[in-house]
């Protein structure tokens, strides 16, 4: 008898480890929310409207409809520009001007530091991930949005690295990738996937052409053209 009691407490043991070690990573939301895990990185950049009116008035996109509740989202026109934005007002831009399937929204922070290196955090929203992909056109990889059913609703991501565009290709540096407290792969076969995805991004957006765009002095550079006009 004594030794069952043992053995169960060994068990118990074994199996609180696990739950603490799965909540530090992001897997268990009640324990997650103990060790910071189910937050987003705080990268100290600051979002607002007024960033978001901003950097909106720089693009000189017309936006048409209420992007909150559209299904897809459709680009017209096109025009020059050749801008720059702070980290403030980019993440304000991705942040405030959110669409009804943008899954990384939320508590999204770009860092940009004097050297051009570049941090990302944000918190997935992986239920909007298939509309996202449907009206985006990557539903191909609706296959493969099974496989995050294990995590939570929402779950941290994070990104550094650093990145330039030339004539709508780019060149990526990914240095490190994180979902929740999970290291991601930074291979080569990774940055190439992510290197396609934005590529053909950029190719999927009526009106949008990237002669340039770097990252130096703390601000992101664009020259090229955006559409004139985005209906939700």
């Amino acid at each position: 008898m004594k030794v069952l009691k043992i053995l169960g407490w060994i068990i118990i043991t074994i199996i609180v480890i696990l739950v603490l070690i799965a909540g530090y990573f992001g897997f268990v939301p009640g324990v997650s929310s103990i060790f910071g895990s189910n937050k987003a990185r705080d990268l100290g950049i600051t979002t607002s409207q007024e960033l978001f009116d901003s950097a909106n008035n720089q693009i000189a996109v017309a936006r048409i409809g209420d992007a909150s509740i559209a299904e897809k989202v459709s680009y017209e026109g096109s025009h020059p520009a050749d801008i720059s934005f702070s980290s403030e007002e980019i993440s304000s831009l991705i942040a405030k001007g959110t669409w009804k399937y943008n899954p990384i929204a939320e508590s999204f922070q770009m860092k940009i530091s004097p050297n051009g290196a570049v941090e990302i955090s944000a918190l997935l929203n992986r239920t909007r991930l298939d509309g996202y992909l449907k009206a985006t056109g990557f539903a191909e990889a609706l296959k493969y949005t099974g496989t995050f059913n294990v995590l939570p609703e929402k779950v941290p991501f994070y990104l550094n690295g650093s990145a330039t565009i030339v004539n709508n290709k780019i060149d990526l540096n990914l240095t490190g990738a994180q979902i929740g407290r999970v290291p991601l792969p930074t291979d080569s076969k990774s940055v190439q996937t992510v290197k396609n995805f934005i590529e053909r991004r950029i190719s999927g957006i009526s009106g949008l052409n990237v002669d340039s765009l770097n990252f130096t002095n703390g601000k992101l550079h664009f020259k090229g053209t955006f559409p004139s006009k985005m209906s939700f």
